[in-house]
C-alpha cells in the first residue's frame, strides 16, 4: 500500500515533530507497519461515516489519529 500524505498533512506533522522529537521513531514505526498491513490490529484502523465516508482513521498515539 502507497501512502501519500498531503501537504497539510506533512506542515502539521513537521510542527508536531518539532516540539515532540521522542515521536519521529513512532511516526515512522507506524508508518511503516501502515504500508505493510493497514488493518494491523496495533493501528486500530476504523471507517468513517459522514463527510469522509469511504476514508479509514489509524490511531497513531492515544490521543493522535491519522485520517
Amino acid at each position: 500500500m502507497t501512502i501519500k500524505p498531503t501537504r497539510v498533512f506533512l506542515k502539521q506533522a513537521n510542527k508536531l515533530l518539532k516540539r515532540n522529537p521522542s515521536l519521529r521513531e513512532l511516526y515512522k514505526r507506524l508508518f511503516d507497519k501502515l504500508s505493510s498491513d493497514p488493518f494491523d490490529p496495533i493501528l486500530h484502523t476504523h471507517a468513517l461515516v459522514g463527510d469522509l465516508n469511504g476514508k479509514y482513521a489509524c490511531s497513531l498515539t492515544y490521543d493522535l489519529s491519522g485520517v
